[in-house]
Parts: structure tokens; C-alpha cells; sequence
């Protein structure tokens, strides 16, 4: 094999074989989103403050100034990336030798792996891995195959038997590190699951065409960075063609087609289910039924001890004006979900959508 394999291209085949046909065979580029954007831009500040680049005071000025080459972000970004980027420079501890975006590349079986770690950090004998995220779900180092696979990799490069693996979630005030020791056992795993995934995406590029790239629909399509090409309405996105390529009007007229042909698909798998007697159907990880939600009706004056309550809590009572259910069950404001339910009126509703766990039966 003369191909260069990664996690993202071994975990997007495993996901969904198009997409991964969409983006390392057609070379469609990636869409950018807002999350894209500012997991980009965090990184590159958290990263900067480490290497002594950029002092943590100036991160928010800097990433200002980068606000223009991005299409999504705003000056609200750029206090969220300041505000992550002090938290973990204020708990980070830069001992030893520190390499950003470090690119490790091995080959085992005829098969060339490449990893890049967001900073590998070596204090004397000891390897440590840190993979900044700003996921909004945390997660331990060993629920995917990334930190496995880059312990691997890098274990073999520097002639090392263990790997500290440290996943920091920018996002999280409280807890924000989850951290593994990865040895032989979970390496030989990882450089397993490498090779037979490997072998497979060679295996599917001997088929015409996308043959060997079935779709698999479903939770990977929240990150799919080439849904466009996948959908059929859009001319297909290339190395040589973007969106911008596509023009407005026809982006525009495609939408509200998209828009009308969800609106129906939805309404008709829920008349599905419900017809049925369903309590869900899923698709690869996605369950679409119907979901409960909570409801809470207040009377005048309890909102107004509602208001003063959540005031008192030193909680910014805009975000609570409608009584929303899911800022409501936050786990940091248990207090006010406990006075809610002592004092409101509540009922329960649901709604039609979908999400990663099945919705209970009635």
C-alpha cells in the first residue's frame, strides 16, 4: 500500500464508507462550520499561549484579529476562546520539552499510519499526549480508537512502552481532564483495528466507482463535512469546485427543496410510528419517536420570586425567561429546577426528533 492512513480517514470509513469516499477519493473539501472554526481557532490559542507565542492577556485581541478569514465567528467567540485558553493555561504545568501539532508517522504490515497530536509533551522518560477538544459531551481517552492509535504510533517512534493520554474538554469549568495509560494490550488493539481497516478501504477502492462506499446514515452525519454530495440536489463539490462555485440563488432554491422533503420525510415517520405502535426507529445509532419535555407554568407572582431566585444564584435570568426545559436540567442548576418543581405548574409534551437513545415506549 502507498496510502498514508490517519484516525479521521479509519474512523470516518467506519462510520460511513461514502463519506469517506466523498472526501479522500472524490477530494471534496470539508464544509466549514461554526464548531470547525472554533475548534481551529482554540487550538491555535491554547497552543500559542504554551509555546510562549501569544501571552494569555492578548489571546482575545488575537483571535479578533482573525475573526475576518472566518465565516461563523463573532467578538462572543472570541471571549469564549480567551476564557478556555486562560482556564487551561492556568492548570496546565510545561515541564519538560512541548511540541505542538506534531506529526508521528510509522508503518506495521505495509501499512503507513500517521497521527498528529495537539501537544506531546516528553518530561524524562515519560510520553504524554494532551487532545484539546471543545466537544459539549465529555468522554474517557479509551471510548475511541484516537488516543489508542496515536499511543501506538507514537509508542513505536519513541521506543517507549506506555503512553499518558490526556483529553482536555475546553469547554468544562468543572472536571475538564480525563486521563488514561495506554500499554501494550490497548496499542496491539489499536494497530489491529489499523491494518484491517486499512486493508478494508484498499479492498473498496478496487470496485467502480463508489460501489465500495455504501451510505450508512446516521449519527456520523452531525459531523459529515460533505453532506451536499451526498444528498443528490447539488452538483458535486470537488478539489477544483466549492460552494461558492454553486451561486446563491441555486444554494437558495436547493434549500427550500431540502427543507420541504425533510418536513415531509419527518411527518411521515412519525405518522409511521405512531400508526404502528412504535416507540422508535432508528438509523446507525439515531432514533427518531417522540420525546418527552417538560412544560412549567408560572403565575405572575411566582415568576417574579422565580426571577429573584435566579438572581440570587448569580445566574443571568435572560436564560431562563422561558422557562427553558433543557437549561432548566443542567446539572449545575439543580437548585432551580428543585424550586420549579416545588412551586410550577408542570406538564409534559413531546416532541418529534432524534437523538443517540431511544425514546422510553408509552
Amino acid at each position: 500500500m502507498s496510502w498514508t492512513y490517519s484516525f479521521t480517514q479509519f474512523d470516518k470509513f467506519e462510520s460511513c464508507p461514502r463519506s469517506y469516499y466523498e472526501s479522500y477519493v472524490v477530494g471534496a473539501p470539508d464544509m466549514q462550520t461554526q464548531e470547525l472554526e472554533l475548534g481551529r481557532l482554540s487550538h491555535e490559542a491554547v497552543q500559542s499561549v504554551v509555546l510562549g507565542l501569544l501571552p494569555v492577556a492578548e489571546v482575545r485581541d488575537w483571535v479578533v484579529s482573525r475573526l475576518p478569514e472566518t465565516l461563523w465567528l463573532t467578538e462572543q467567540d472570541a471571549d469564549t476562546i480567551a476564557d478556555w485558553a486562560q482556564r487551561f493555561c492556568s492548570c496546565f504545568r510545561p515541564d519538560g520539552s512541548i511540541e505542538c501539532e506534531k506529526e508521528v508517522k510509522i508503518e506495521a504490515d505495509g501499512v503507513a499510519v500517521q497521527v498528529k497530536v495537539d501537544m506531546l509533551q516528553q518530561v524524562g522518560n515519560r510520553i504524554i499526549i494532551y487532545d484539546l477538544k471543545t466537544n459539549k459531551d465529555a468522554y474517557d481517552p479509551g471510548e475511541t480508537m484516537q488516543l489508542p492509535l496515536s499511543s501506538w504510533v507514537v509508542a513505536e517512534k519513541y521506543g517507549v512502552g506506555q503512553v499518558e493520554c490526556r483529553l482536555w474538554f475546553l469547554r468544562y469549568r468543572e472536571k475538564p481532564l480525563r486521563a488514561a495509560l495506554f500499554g501494550s494490550p490497548q496499542m496491539e488493539k489499536a494497530k489491529n483495528w489499523a491494518i484491517s481497516t486499512a486493508r478494508a478501504i484498499e479492498q473498496a477502492k478496487t470496485l467502480p466507482g463508489s460501489a465500495g462506499f455504501p451510505e450508512r446514515p446516521g449519527t456520523a452525519c452531525r459531523a459529515c463535512g460533505v453532506p451536499l454530495n451526498c444528498v443528490g440536489v447539488f452538483p458535486p463539490l470537488t478539489k477544483e469546485m466549492r460552494l461558492d462555485d454553486i451561486g446563491a440563488d441555486q444554494i437558495a432554491g436547493h434549500a427550500l427543496r431540502l427543507e420541504a422533503a425533510l418536513a415531509f420525510a419527518k411527518k411521515y415517520l412519525q405518522h409511521y410510528i405512531e400508526a404502528n405502535k412504535l416507540s422508535s426507529v432508528a438509523s446507525n445509532g439515531e432514533h427518531w419517536g417522540n420525546f418527552p419535555k417538560p412544560k412549567y407554568l408560572l403565575t405572575p407572582e411566582r415568576l417574579r420570586e422565580f426571577g429573584e431566585m435566579v438572581l440570587a444564584q448569580g445566574k443571568d435570568l435572560s436564560q431562563f425567561l422561558e422557562i427553558n426545559p433543557w437549561t432548566v436540567l443542567k446539572k449545575d442548576n439543580e437548585h432551580i429546577k428543585a424550586w420549579l418543581e416545588a412551586h410550577a405548574e408542570k406538564s409534559t409534551v413531546t416532541y418529534f426528533g432524534h437523538r443517540a437513545k431511544a425514546p422510553e415506549a408509552a
